[in-house]
């Protein structure tokens, strides 16, 4: 049988005990990981809406190139891209 309750309270212990070593770039690896896989997720997410969307308008290429500029915007360095000077840190 699959046990929710004991599964969430194992990762719990886990992620209890993650040790923040504060190495280089990432300040806490364990909270970059799972920040990482949510957005990861949440990106995938909205990519098959887009192309679902294309699809049933005949259109999956318009619907694969419209969102390049705005994720060109954000990766190419412009000031909405960056954190907020009070957010870099947060408790």
């Amino acid at each position: 049988m699959h046990d929710e309750d004991a599964i969430y309270s194992r990762q719990h212990a886990e992620a209890e005990q993650a040790h923040v070593t504060g190495r280089g770039l990432l300040g806490d690896p364990y909270a970059f990981t799972l920040a990482f896989k949510g957005v990861l997720l949440e990106g995938l997410e909205v990519v098959f809406i887009v192309l679902t969307f294309g699809a049933n308008q005949d259109s999956i290429p318009l619907a694969a190139v419209s969102p390049a500029p705005s994720s060109w915007s954000l990766s190419s360095g412009s000031p909405s891209a960056h954190p907020w000077p009070g957010c870099r840190r947060t408790p």
